[in-house]
């Protein structure tokens, strides 16, 4: 899990330049605002509850005992270096297959709630087998987003796109979790199709000019927990800036 913290904050207005891909124009931004009571996010444990592999939900309806789906990265051995990728209409993330292991994140819905499932595969010959699963239920506070809270923190869920082409090289689609302390903290989210789509052209030079853009988003997400004098307990606050989708 990776996760950055900040020293707190209180709540913080962004303007974030929307970067364009190609000779695509740049498209106006929006930016909302959100305040919720911290204490009524679903509250678990740092890692969440293991559960039997036969009840693990995977992404792009893989069970056990079944073939890979075809829409997984099967290998990163290819030169590629796309280090995941979201599914499911990023609801699920899948990494690349690397010494017969791989590792998936799925969002879903049961019962009226929400959860989500971090599963450790083996992949034999092709073949999906789950060795460990977690489980954290989680709630939707804004579109793409979700959150849950542990013993002192509050934990952010969403599907961010990247590039980096620097000591390290790599691009992709990922779920990540943020951490933010209660009752006083804040940190940042940023996903940028854009900048994975650059990225991805880089590393895929010889093919850059047939490759289908990179579908994704550009927003970030200013989240900071607090508690003012009125307030029933620490706040959730995020600040969401959206640019463009970056879908054909």
């Amino acid at each position: 899990m990776r996760s950055r913290r900040i020293s707190a904050l209180s709540e913080v207005a962004v303007a974030l330049a929307v970067l364009a891909t190609g000779s695509e124009a740049r498209a106006e931004e929006t930016t909302s605002r959100i305040r919720i009571d911290a204490g009524g996010l679903p509250r678990v444990g740092a890692e969440g509850w293991k559960i039997d592999p036969k009840l693990a939900v995977l992404p792009s309806g893989a069970r056990e005992g079944g073939m890979v789906p075809a829409s997984w990265p099967t290998t990163n051995d290819d030169g590629t270096n796309e280090h995941s990728r979201c599914v499911d209409d990023r609801r699920g993330d899948v990494q690349p297959v690397y010494g017969g292991t791989t590792y998936t994140t799925r969002i879903f819905e049961s019962g009226g709630k929400e959860y989500l499932d971090h599963v450790t595969l083996d992949v034999k010959n092709g073949v999906v087998h789950v060795a460990e699963a977690f489980r954290t239920p989680i709630a939707r506070v804004a579109d793409g987003i979700w959150a849950y809270r542990t013993k002192d923190d509050v934990m952010l869920v969403a599907a961010v796109d990247e590039g980096v082409f620097d000591r390290a090289v790599f691009y992709g689609c990922s779920i990540r979790q943020f951490s933010v302390a209660s009752p006083a903290g804040a940190t940042m989210i940023e996903s940028s199709a854009s900048q994975a789509d650059e990225v991805m052209r880089q590393m895929r030079g010889d093919q850059k000019h047939r490759l289908p853009p990179w579908v994704g988003t550009e927003m970030r997400v200013v989240a900071s927990v607090s508690r003012s004098s009125a307030d029933p307990g620490p706040m959730l606050r995020l600040v969401i800036t959206r640019g463009r989708a970056s879908s054909p």
